[in-house]
């Protein structure tokens, strides 16, 4: 656990370092969200009937050549979560698990425009993610796409190696549409393509195509209320939905949310 919370408090020194080297724009957020349908023993998020508390705390924000993500979730389960194959309860709720994603824009590192067609940018692209006895890095190119003001849609190839499985390719999308601009409401969210991942060593289990997605549609109740008159801070409420398939899993979790961005 001190391991993990030194690598965090690393990433926050250096995107704060990041930061001061002419910062573009910068987002913060903190978000709770609670649902059932927990049974993903894959990575951790299975618990012992199946309800699952996260409080996230997200980061992003450019730079003068770049950009930086980061996110860390602490998971809640108030009956325990469970091994894996789901065969007992560890007796243990709660976990940590976080994701440091830098990136460098081509456009920005060259001083000349490199899109091309539909494509606004080309990025090169690096994640480091850790959580309890879990380690992975990735490194790939990333393509954002030309859209409207205040849409973001980025699709991402990564080379990725963890330590439970053998290397291989990751396709990563994240999206930001909002739906209804004068109400404040928006689509949001991500996903995580493996199109064919094995585990280590002879007796690795082969999980075939993984899928992993998380996607939510927000409302902006705080410009309607206490943030009438704020435009620096952002409540907003709304409704989450994991999943996350392959040949053994198959999981489904509807949430409700609650976030505060500033």
């Amino acid at each position: 656990m001190k391991k993990l919370f030194s690598i965090f408090i690393t990433i926050v020194a250096l995107t704060i370092a990041s930061d001061a080297m002419a910062q573009n724009w910068n987002s913060t957020f903190v978000q709770a969200y609670y649902g059932g349908g927990y049974d993903d023993f894959k990575i951790n998020n299975n618990t012992a009937d199946g309800n699952m508390m996260t409080v996230t705390l997200q980061h992003a924000s450019s730079w003068k050549y770049g950009g930086n993500f980061f996110f860390i979730n602490y998971t809640f389960a108030p009956e325990g979560f469970m091994n894996f194959f789901n065969e007992e309860n560890t007796g243990s709720k709660s976990r940590i698990y976080s994701e440091w994603s830098p990136y460098l824009s081509l456009s920005k590192v060259t001083g000349k425009n490199v899109g091309f067609g539909p494509i606004a940018d080309v990025s090169v692209e690096g994640s480091l993610n850790v959580g309890d006895g879990f380690r992975a890095g990735l490194g790939g190119v990333g393509l954002t796409f030309k859209t409207p003001m205040g849409t973001f849609l980025k699709l991402i190839g990564y080379y990725r190696k963890d330590n439970f499985n053998e290397a291989t390719a990751q396709i990563t999308g994240v999206w930001d549409i909002p739906v209804w601009k004068k109400g404040g409401v928006r689509f949001e969210g991500y996903f995580d393509l493996i199109p064919n991942e094995q585990g280590l060593g002879e007796n690795g289990i082969h999980w075939g195509t993984d899928f992993l997605s998380q996607a939510r549609v927000l409302f902006d109740v705080g410009r309607h209320t206490i943030f009438k008159n704020d435009t620096a801070n952002k409540l907003e409420i709304g409704l989450d939905y994991y999943m996350h398939f392959n040949k053994l899993i198959s999981t489904n979790a509807p949430q409700v949310a609650v976030r505060w961005s500033w």
